[in-house]
Order: structure tokens, then C-alpha cells, then sequence
């Protein structure tokens, strides 16, 4: 969205006077910024700086405002007139306010760059990727760019490939991709920006998922933030539960509870009520985020919510194994394994592990090696240190570094902290803590 420099300025006096107006048809309904920003899915901190004047209101909220204030049109009036006053034409026909300004492409530039990759090929030289999709781009401005509708199927395909591409390629991709959908988002109809919004939140969360997944947590978390961003302003409910509940995960095995807590809350309200496949991931996150701060009533209740909600999800979301996007019922019994895990429960705990396992398929190699480190962190708990450190041991010492995403080596982590202060110096502990100083996470599924 446009911030509005110096407002006290003329141009931007009449969004100042415009933010006041705002705020008096808000108050006259009695309605909260909150409850404005749930009605017309819009992130309610952006609407209170747009009362303040210190936002302009971007064109595509201006009939969601409309419709939840009972203006009857005069909302678009005032609209109108501050951007006849300011300067500003009226552009509905673009992004506008959600935009950023992109660098013209210096033509000479990419043709030299073009002209060095591609020669130094034979030298098994990198292609010039981001170049040619410059090159492109600007073929695409003069035939057409690709529908929509290949962008949403570029969405589902990454939703699959996280089952098994290395990170450096998927990462690499979603650059590319998370470029091209920029660019063309400058120019997007105005009857089209919010599936373009909807497009890029999937893929800036796709490429924090990556980034994280492969151990880089400082820079994940700038991804992160930027695409819990990118679904506040997609306007749509789900997709911002979707990236709360998967940042709230990833928040859980980074170490941060707390803050996974408060991601999983925001996903839940965005739900709405409804019993979605984001609402049975942000219960997860809360049962065993209050199972690692020790808080067992929580766990237990949210882990019954969370066996509630999965009963009434639809069976096409229980049975996708596919993708990221399906919840199976291996999903729930994973989290019960982990939240009996933490808390100590040795009966409860051993009979989720087993029926975890059992619900897996073979291939689920990371999934295995999660429930199998639970075991192993069940056994440091209950007093089986050498036997519990042992098997750790040998389950992340079976894995490729491909396969050894940050979950697993957070989980692993988490059996070293369990084992007692004497036993720390054990050789099966010592190599444990060596092979997690391993290079990991060229596989950029988490769970």
C-alpha cells in the first residue's frame, strides 16, 4: 500500500480530511477497526492508518467500504474527489496502492548479460535464469501474459513438489516466479487484482516454507513476514489462516512458542468458525506448542479441538496426500504423538507413536524419522537415556543431509535437551550433537 510522506501537505490534505470522514461512518456503525478489517478482509491496522490520512485507501477496498458502512455511494464520491484533489488519478485498472515501483529493464544490460550466459553454456556455466525471464517477460508484453489460470496451476505444483524437490532448485524457481507475478501485477486489470494478490501470497509463503525448512531462520523470517503481508492484502480469510497456521508451525520447531501461539490465534479467527483444513493446523500448533511450555491442560484441550474439527473437514481434504495443501489423518495422529511426547505420558505416548507410524507410508521418510525421534525423547524422559540417545542416533544418522530439514534436526535437538546433565557427555550424545552440526535441509519439506 502507498504511504503518504509529509501529511501535512496539500496533496495529501484531502486523504487526511477523507481518513477523518472514514472514521466518522465507522464510528456511526459502532464498529471496531477490527471488526471493519474482518468485514472487508483487510488487515485492520492498514484502515486505521488510512482514518489517520497517513494511507491512501486503494481503490479495490473502496466497495467493500461501501458495503460495510451503508454509504450508499458517497464513500466513492469523497474517494474520487481526494484523488482529483491530491493529484492522484483514479486507477482501477491497476494495483495502485498495492503496488511497488519497479526498476525499468535496461535493455542493453539484459542483452549483454544474455549474450554472456548463454556463450559460457559450454563451459557447464549457470544459466542466466532470472535474464531469461526478463527476455520473458517482455515477449509476453507484446503477445499477452500467461492466464491466471496457469499461475493458480503453477501454485498447485509447488504445493506437490514440496513432497520431494531439493530446496535450491524450489527456492531458485519461486525467485523466478515470485518476479515474473510482480512485474505483472504493475499493470493487473482491476476485476483481476485480487487473484494476483492471492497468487503471490501463495508463493511468498511457499518460499518461506523453503528457506526455513533448509535451517536459514533469520532470513526465513523476513520471508515470513513478508507473506503473512502478502495474505492480508489477497483479502482472503483462508489464505491468511494458511500462512498464520504454517508460520505458527515453523515458529514451533525455530523455538519460539510463544510467538507460534500467537500465529495459531490469528488463523483461528481468520476461520471464522469454520471447520477447515487451516483451522485443524492451527489447533495442532497450539496443542503442541502448549505441550513444549509444559502447560498440559491446554495441550489436551486444543488436541481435542483439533480431533473435532479434523471429523468434520471434507473427505477430499482427508484423503490428499499429495500436496501441502491436504490433512490427512496421519497429520492428527503425528500430533498427538508429539503433544503426549512433551508432556511426558508414557502410555498415551507410546500408543500414539505406534499408530503414527502405522499411518505413514514407507517413502514418508521425514515423517518416520519426526515420530521415531519422539520415541527416542519419550525413552531420555522416562530414564532409558543410553537406549533413547542411541536410537536418535541412528535415525538421523540413517538420513541424507537431503532429508534432514530444520523439523527434523529441531526434533532431534530436542531429545539432546531432554538428556540428563551426567549423561551429557556420552559418546551416543556427542555424536548426536555432531551430526546435527551437519550441513542439512537440501529437501525443503518440513513435515
Amino acid at each position: 500500500m502507498t504511504e503518504i510522506p509529509n501529511s501535512g501537505s496539500e496533496d495529501t490534505a484531502p486523504w487526511v480530511e477523507l481518513g477523518e470522514q472514514l472514521r466518522m461512518w465507522r464510528s456511526a456503525t459502532g464498529m471496531s477497526l477490527r471488526d471493519l478489517g474482518a468485514a472487508v478482509h483487510m488487515d485492520w491496522a492498514h484502515i486505521g492508518r488510512m482514518e489517520r490520512g497517513q494511507r491512501k485507501i486503494p481503490g479495490w477496498v473502496v466497495g467493500r467500504l461501501e458495503e460495510a458502512l451503508g454509504t450508499s455511494g458517497a464513500l466513492r464520491v469523497k474517494w474520487e474527489e481526494a484523488n482529483r484533489k491530491s493529484g492522484t488519478e483514479s486507477r482501477d485498472k491497476d494495483i495502485s496502492a498495492d503496488r511497488q515501483e519497479g526498476n525499468p529493464i535496461d535493455m542493453d544490460a539484459l542483452r549483454r548479460t544474455l549474450v554472456m550466459g548463454v556463450a559460457g553454456m559450454s563451459a557447464a556455466a549457470a544459466l542466466p535464469i532470472r535474464e531469461l525471464e526478463q527476455l520473458r517477460g517482455i515477449v509476453d508484453t507484446t503477445l499477452g501474459t500467461p492466464r491466471l489460470d496457469d499461475w493458480h496451476e503453477r501454485v498447485w505444483e509447488y504445493a506437490v513438489r514440496f513432497a520431494s524437490d531439493p530446496m535450491d532448485h524450489l527456492v531458485r524457481d519461486l525467485g523466478t516466479d515470485i518476479l515474473a507475478v510482480h512485474e505483472q501485477m504493475q499493470s493487473a486489470p482491476g476485476d483481476q487484482v485480487s487473484n494476483w494478490l492471492a497468487v503471490n501470497a501463495h508463493l511468498t509463503e511457499f518460499m518461506a516454507r523453503a528457506i526455513g525448512s533448509a535451517g536459514h531462520i533469520q532470513e526465513a523470517r523476513g520471508w515470513w513476514a513478508t507473506a503473512r503481508q502478502a495474505a492480508h492484502n489477497s483479502g482472503d480469510p483462508d489464505i491468511v489462516s494458511r500462512v498464520y497456521s504454517n508460520d505458527g508451525m515453523h515458529c514451533l520447531y525455530h523455538k519460539r512458542p510463544q510467538v507460534a501461539i500467537a500465529r495459531a490465534r490469528v488463523a483461528l479467527e481468520s476461520c471464522q468458525g469454520r471447520p477447515t483444513r487451516n483451522a485443524t493446523s492451527a489447533c495442532a500448533v497450539l496443542a503442541q506448542a502448549n505441550a513444549v511450555l509444559g502447560n498440559a491442560a491446554a495441550a489436551q484441550s486444543w488436541l481435542h479441538k483439533h480431533a473435532d474439527i479434523f471429523k468434520h473437514l471434507p473427505d477430499e481434504v482427508k484423503a490428499e496426500r499429495l500436496t501441502a495443501g491436504g490433512y490427512p489423518e496421519a497429520a492428527v495422529l503425528h500430533t498427538r504423538s508429539y503433544v503426549f511426547t512433551h508432556l511426558g505420558k508414557e502410555t498415551e505416548g507410546r500408543r500414539a507413536q505406534e499408530l503414527a507410524l502405522a499411518a505413514y507410508d514407507p517413502g514418508d521418510t521425514r515423517q518416520i524419522a519426526l515420530v521415531s525421534l519422539h520415541q527416542a525423547m519419550l525413552s531420555v524422559r522416562l530414564g532409558d537415556v543410553t537406549e533413547g540417545v542411541e536410537h536418535a542416533r541412528l535415525v538421523t544418522q540413517g538420513m541424507a543431509p537431503a532429508l534432514l530439514t530444520t523439523f527434523v534436526a529441531s526434533m532431534a535437538t530436542d531429545v539432546l535437551r531432554s538428556i540428563p546433565p551426567k549423561h551429557r557427555t556420552q559418546p551416543e550424545a556427542l555424536e548426536l550433537k555432531k551430526i546435527l552440526t551437519l550441513p542439512r535441509g537440501a529437501s525443503s519439506l518440513s513435515v
